[in-house]
């Protein structure tokens, strides 16, 4: 598994999150660079980032450069439309809201919860290989996620494939956790 480093960060107030953020990114980063024979300039160069911010918390996360990482940071318990989320993040065709329901009662999550974990997984993704497809999630169908650790196992479509095949790049890992009312996932992309 790669080297990354990642940080959760609660602010004082919404009118930090842009400096709080840029201060993350230089402490993961620098954190990252220690483990290299000399810090400078050039091996900051070298790394990639990912950050996501909800209500007052901040995710921040930096991962070398042969590696891409995506992440992204969701409030459980935020107003959501259920019914319009449910259509557009589940693929009903492969049967993903199958696992969906066996995965929520599992967890004693209700619909909205698991439309919320199952929407930030995603774009973690999406983020990870910096892709827009108009965030078509359907795209990516959640097989299984391992309890221990919450480890995703991920299906992909030809589409999603073919844009991996063709930039060399390879899903390596996603995780995910919670703190608090806070879900937060990092996915990692192994660049060939």
């Amino acid at each position: 598994m790669a080297d990354y480093f990642y940080s959760i960060k609660k602010v004082k107030s919404k009118l930090l999150i842009k400096s709080e953020k840029k201060a993350l990114i230089e402490s993961c980063s620098k954190k990252l660079a220690i483990g290299q024979d000399c810090i400078s300039d050039h091996n900051l160069n070298n790394i990639n980032i990912s950050t996501s911010d909800k209500n007052d918390l901040i995710l921040v996360a930096a991962i070398k450069n042969n590696f891409l990482i995506g992440v992204d940071l969701e409030f459980l318990d935020q107003e959501i439309n259920v019914n319009l989320l449910f259509n557009h993040i589940l693929n009903i065709e492969k049967e993903e809201d199958k696992f969906f329901d066996k995965y929520c009662k599992y967890n004693n999550f209700n619909q909205k919860e698991g439309l919320i974990i199952f929407w930030c997984i995603k774009e973690a993704f999406f983020k990870s290989i910096n892709l827009d497809l108009g965030l078509q999630f359907k795209k990516i169908i959640i097989k299984d996620i391992k309890d221990k650790n919450n480890l995703v196992t991920f299906e992909l479509c030809s589409e999603i494939k073919d844009y991996l095949f063709i930039r060399k790049m390879d899903l390596s890992e996603c995780f995910f956790d919670f703190i608090d009312r806070y879900i937060y996932v990092i996915n990692i992309i192994k660049k060939f």
